[in-house]
């Protein structure tokens, strides 16, 4: 098996959650007019949206998405590694 560029087997990445916003394809997202909302993955497909987001000024929205992914990561990937039966064992 070949390694990674950081030593380590081939990894396996899927998406886990993430925020969206893209004006210019017609399925994109306008946060200024929508508001925020995560999308939450699992099997590789979107399986649920969560958008109970309090008004974010637009020039904030790239920090609060940033800080809300840091400060909820563990949540995020516990539950993902949880639906996937994945998890320590692989690390």
């Amino acid at each position: 098996m070949e390694a990674t560029e950081d030593g380590l087997p081939p990894h396996d990445w899927q998406e886990v959650a993430q925020f969206d916003h893209d004006i210019e394809n017609p399925m994109g997202h306008d946060v200024s007019e929508e508001g925020l909302h995560v999308d939450v993955y699992r099997d590789g497909e979107k399986f649920m949206t969560t958008a109970d987001f309090l008004d974010v000024p637009l020039s904030d929205v790239p920090q609060f998405c940033e800080t809300y992914l840091q400060e909820n990561a563990e949540f995020l990937i516990g539950r993902f590694e949880r639906w996937h039966d994945v998890g320590e064992k692989w690390l």
